[in-house]
């Protein structure tokens, strides 16, 4: 295939010049020399001397069918090739197919055929470089210097927390915190305390002055850890068009203004808690902490949020001059934000297999119930939620969406009313259907039984109709409904 069809026409106009100089002839030196340059046999050389080089041939440009036949056979396309060729969407051979996927965008490419990982390492990155509020915000985790308080199978432990902080490069503001015992691999946070910090961090809250602080981020920094890597975390960045840079492993030096903030943590925070394990044991003649001298994580977190407004609001920052919330405020650069529904269908974790029960849906010890699920009881559902935040939970039925269930104690008056509504109509409608299909019933026995029609002979026994066995809140309700029909 010819990659460069100016020069090789150029080369072909030479010869023939050459050609025209030397009795019609082309020097065959020069058409070897041509074949190699261009990667060809001489024979393919001559042709184009003799009939003009071909215009190549464009790729075939692949639609949504093909590019969703490829991601259902996860990247094999043979197979892929295989399928659309048997249904008559694809009708060149497989060799065809390979460089028509091959002529897709690199990101594209490499996600069909080795997944979202793949896609994000074939895209352009940018450098580290920040000129605004959101240009790039910064993950990092540490272990923390310190040990808190625990009961784990009914003993009173001590361990040390992991500490995860979101800070923006620009203005230093701290965006968030999380703090976590160490459910991740290797003891590090898992991806939905991860997962719970960026959303949290992209719907931002308000100050006191009315500045909103959070928003989309244009960039997101973060190390190797695989919990940044995982599909709920992936799926969020891909959703609201963020960008994603990792830095190489045993590189701190790339995270600096985090690496730095996180000394300030140590020296100016951790160092005046009970618990802390910084210090040296000849410098503070210290004992061992124990238990009851060292915090709850409740306790930490509380302490650690107060240390974050104080860092945020009311630390001069050295390098700044000002508080990072001066810096941030202050700051031109607009503000991307989101709806909380679209943050919550990016940064949403999922589950699989839950039953719908008449209590609603049962997640995590809490009851989540709607009004669209009366007609999903006993069936299984997807759910979506947001990691560390218990106040919803999208339901999917077959990957469609059906509501978003709340915790049954959050309800309204009007909601509550609502689901017994749906309920009563719910009821009565197959009320009627009993009460008519219990009515066909006896016209067909009728019809069919001389003796039981209302002329036979009144001598005659009556035929007793056999035991239809009444349910008595059926019973009950017909009854209700019978004199509800009756007011005016």
């Amino acid at each position: 295939m010819i990659t460069d069809l100016s020069a090789a026409q150029a080369a072909i106009d030479h010869i023939r010049r050459l050609a025209s100089e030397n009795d019609g002839k082309a020097p065959t030196a020069i058409v070897r020399a041509t074949a190699e340059r261009f990667e060809c046999t001489e024979r393919t050389v001559w042709g184009w001397l003799k009939n003009g080089i071909p215009a190549p041939r464009s790729p075939r440009v692949l639609q949504d069918v093909h590019l969703d036949a490829i991601a259902a056979e996860n990247g094999d396309l043979k197979r892929a090739w295989k399928k659309l060729s048997a249904t008559g969407e694809y009708p060149c051979g497989y060799r065809q197919f390979v460089r028509d996927v091959n002529a897709l965008p690199p990101v594209i490419a490499a996600g069909l055929t080795g997944g979202v990982k793949e896609a994000l390492k074939h895209g352009l990155y940018l450098k580290g470089t920040s000129t605004g509020r959101l240009d790039r915000v910064i993950f990092d985790h540490t272990m923390a210097d310190i040990r808190l308080r625990r009961v784990h199978a009914g003993t009173v432990e001590m361990f040390r927390p992991w500490v995860t902080l979101l800070i923006d490069s620009h203005t230093r503001v701290i965006l968030g915190c999380t703090v976590t015992e160490g459910d991740g691999v290797g003891g590090d946070p898992n991806t939905e305390s991860l997962v719970a910090l960026m959303g949290g961090a992209i719907r931002g809250q308000t100050a006191a002055d009315g500045t909103f602080v959070g928003g989309v981020p244009r960039l997101v920094q973060f190390d190797n850890a695989k919990a940044h890597l995982a599909e709920a975390m992936l799926n969020g960045y891909l959703t609201l068009r963020i960008a994603t840079h990792a830095i190489q492993p045993g590189s701190p030096w790339q995270d600096g203004r985090v690496e730095r903030l996180m000394l300030t943590f140590k020296e100016e925070f951790l160092s005046s808690l009970p618990g802390f394990t910084g210090a040296l044991a000849d410098r503070y003649d210290h004992p061992a902490w124990e238990p009851d001298d060292c915090m709850s994580t409740d306790e930490f977190m509380i302490r650690l949020e107060q240390w974050i407004d104080d860092y945020n609001y009311e630390r001069v920052h050295s390098s700044l001059g000002c508080t990072p919330f001066e810096a941030w405020r202050d700051d031109p650069l607009p503000i991307e934000r989101v709806d909380d529904a679209l943050i919550r269908h990016g940064f949403l974790a999922s589950h699989r297999g839950r039953k719908v029960s008449k209590n609603g849906v049962r997640f995590k010890d809490v009851d989540y119930v709607h009004a669209d699920l009366s007609r999903l009881v006993g069936k299984k559902i997807t759910i979506r939620y947001l990691p560390n935040d218990r106040s919803f939970i999208d339901v999917y039925l077959d990957d469609e969406f059906v509501c978003t269930a709340i915790p049954h104690e959050r309800m309204t008056k009007d909601e509550r009313i609502e689901i017994v509504r749906e309920r009563e109509r719910d009821v009565r409608k197959v009320n009627k259907i009993i009460k008519r299909s219990r009515k066909r019933a006896i016209e067909r026995e009728l019809a069919g039984n001389p003796l039981a029609a209302p002329e036979r002979d009144p001598s005659m026994p009556a035929r007793t109709p056999p035991d239809t066995g009444d349910d008595d809140f059926l019973s009950f309700l017909e009854e209700n409904t019978a004199e509800q029909e009756d007011r005016p």
